[in-house]
């Protein structure tokens, strides 16, 4: 039988880990669904990067929420 209770079994997810894909879950979904609210400019190479995919390829962003849902 087991005498441990599991708790040495699982480990937290580090804080830093969960803090950037909860960012990064919520900047996709205001890119796939609020694109006008994206401050793209002040992203730099990254916002306008995002910004073409949010306004020349939004079919595929749609299919990646999907996946991501």
């Amino acid at each position: 039988m087991a005498t441990s209770d599991g708790r040495d079994y699982f480990q937290r997810t580090r804080l830093f880990w969960m803090v950037t894909l909860s960012v990064a879950l919520i900047y996709f979904a205001c890119t796939v669904f609020a694109p006008d609210v994206v401050p793209f400019e002040l992203l730099g190479p990254f916002g306008t990067f995002s910004k073409n995919f949010a306004y020349n390829h939004p079919d595929l962003l749609y299919k990646g929420k999907i996946i991501d849902i």
